[in-house]
């Protein structure tokens, strides 16, 4: 578990990536970042971030790990604000995954989601492709998800045709509308997180996890405060698998709290 200060607040964070019980290769991919000086840390925060390369298509472990490589890389580099970094290291990541795919013989194409989620003193930004997810917890309100699922069904649901409870039943949910890699270039969602306070959670993962644990489950544990991160992540990771888990299973989790020598 890593912990990290940015003004009065503390983070503590942890990841994990289990290959399932179905796939014989992870194609997930993740990281955390925290800059070891603390004016980089002031301007930029902490950085996490989740892909998972497509199923199916060629490469997608190449193409999950040349996402998180590019976010990691460029965010941290890049002048402009947080928002400009953000979306900068974002479609580098695009770019990074076309130009491999142009390398693959046969019109092969790779692809991957991605979510990164950045947190700084107060204030946090996502940048969403695909359909990992990104989810915010507060001791005052319920699990919610952050992110828009860049799917087919769920365009379907937002123009009406199907209901939003059918969604676990519906064939072919995870065909995606938009990733990384697919074109030379990409519509990246930038969306922002105002006002997060002590007591807060969030938590990022792939389509592994939610798609055979409900948000019911995940804000239940999540309010056993007594829980390390890591016996958390073990805890959603063996209850994935335990359900059959067919796909990775990718899991990161932040615990937003006091810094006491603020």
């Amino acid at each position: 578990m890593g912990l990290t200060r940015v003004s009065a607040f503390k983070f503590f964070y942890a990841g994990k990536s289990d290959v399932g019980v179905v796939r014989e290769e992870n194609q997930d991919a993740f990281a955390i970042v925290a800059p070891e000086s603390a004016g980089s840390l002031g301007e930029r925060g902490l950085l996490l971030v989740v892909a998972d390369g497509m199923g199916g298509l060629a490469c997608g472990a190449t193409a999950s790990q040349l996402a998180v490589a590019a976010m990691t890389e460029i965010y941290f580099s890049t002048g402009g604000t947080p928002r400009e970094a953000l979306l900068a290291a974002a479609k580098e990541a695009n770019r990074r995954i076309y130009q491999e795919s142009q390398k693959l013989p046969g019109n092969q194409t790779m692809g991957s989601t991605l979510t990164a989620l950045v947190l700084s003193a107060g204030h946090g930004l996502i940048a969403q492709v695909g359909d990992s997810r990104a989810y915010g917890l507060s001791e005052s309100s319920a699990l919610s998800q952050l992110t828009r699922d860049h799917t087919l069904v769920q365009e379907l649901v937002e123009r009406g045709e199907i209901e939003p409870d059918s969604l676990p039943y519906t064939l072919h949910r995870n065909v995606l509308t938009r990733g990384l890699g697919l074109e030379e270039d990409v519509e990246i969602d930038i969306s922002e997180i105002s006002g997060f306070k002590f007591g807060d959670q969030f938590l990022l993962c792939s389509d592994g996890l939610y798609d055979v644990v409900t948000e019911e489950e995940v804000e239940s544990r999540l309010r056993v405060q007594s829980d390390s991160l890591e016996v958390l992540l073990d805890y959603f990771i063996e209850l994935a698998r335990s359900r059959g888990a067919p796909d990775n299973v990718t899991v990161v989790l932040v615990r937003v709290e006091e810094d006491d020598r603020a």
